[in-house]
C-alpha cells in the first residue's frame, strides 16, 4: 500500500488518493447509519430454506471458495456475537446457463443492513457501462481529433466487488449463514445498497 501511495504522490487530487489508500488499509464504509439507538444490537434473519440439492451444493462450494480466498472468515456459531446482523443468502440462475449466482439479501427485513443506507446519501452513483465508454470515446475524439491514435485495454477483474475490503464495523453487519455455519463476510458484496458507492 505504501508503494501504491508513493506512485500516486504527484496525482493532482491528493485528498482522493489519501481517502482511497486509507480505505484500502482500514476498509470502506458504505455510507451507513447503523441506528445504534433504535435498531436491535444483534439480529439473525438468516433462515431461508434451500429449494434444491443443486442450490445447496452451489452454496456450499461458493462459501468454501470465499473462505479459501480470505473474503469470508472461518466458520463460527451458531450464535451471533453482539453487533452482528445475519442476512439470508440464496441463489439466482445466471441467464442462459444452468449455473447460479450467490445473492446476499440485505433487504428482506426493515432492520437489516439495506435499511441503514439512505438512498439520498448514495444518489447519483452508478456503474460505468458501454454507454459511458462510448460517450467518453466521442468526447476524446472531439477534443483531440480523429488523427490521434487511441489504444484501449480491457481489463476483466474477476469478482471486482469482492476485492474491496469493508470496514470491520460494517463486516459485523454482513454475517452469512449456511445451515449451521456462520461466517463474517469481509468484503463488498452484491446485495448491499451501498456497493456502488463504495
Amino acid at each position: 500500500m505504501n508503494r501504491f501511495q508513493e506512485l500516486l504522490s504527484r496525482h493532482p487530487n491528493q485528498s482522493t488518493v489519501k481517502s482511497v489508500c486509507r480505505s484500502l488499509r482500514d476498509g470502506f464504509w458504505p455510507c451507513a447509519n447503523t441506528h445504534h439507538e433504535t435498531y436491535p444490537v444483534t439480529w439473525d434473519n438468516s433462515h431461508r430454506p434451500i429449494k434444491t440439492d443443486a442450490e445447496r451444493n452451489f452454496l456450499e462450494s461458493q462459501i468454501d471458495k470465499e473462505v479459501a480466498a480470505g473474503r469470508y472468515s472461518d466458520e463460527f456459531g451458531p450464535e451471533l456475537l453482539p453487533g452482528m446482523y445475519c442476512s439470508p443468502i440464496h441463489t439466482v440462475p445466471k441467464p442462459g446457463t444452468d449455473t447460479f449466482r450467490l445473492i446476499n439479501d440485505q433487504s428482506s427485513w426493515r432492520v437489516l443492513p439495506h435499511s441503514m443506507i439512505d438512498c439520498d446519501d448514495i444518489a447519483g452513483t452508478c456503474m460505468d457501462g458501454i454507454k459511458s465508454l462510448g460517450a467518453s470515446l466521442r468526447a476524446y475524439r472531439r477534443k483531440h481529433g480523429d488523427h490521434v491514435q487511441l489504444i484501449m485495454h480491457k481489463s476483466d477483474i474477476q469478482g471486482a466487488y469482492r476485492n474491496i475490503p469493508m470496514a470491520p464495523m460494517w463486516q459485523l453487519k454482513q454475517i452469512v449463514a449456511f445451515e449451521h455455519r456462520k461466517h463474517v463476510d469481509r468484503c463488498n458484496c452484491f446485495g448491499c445498497r451501498g456497493s456502488y458507492y463504495v
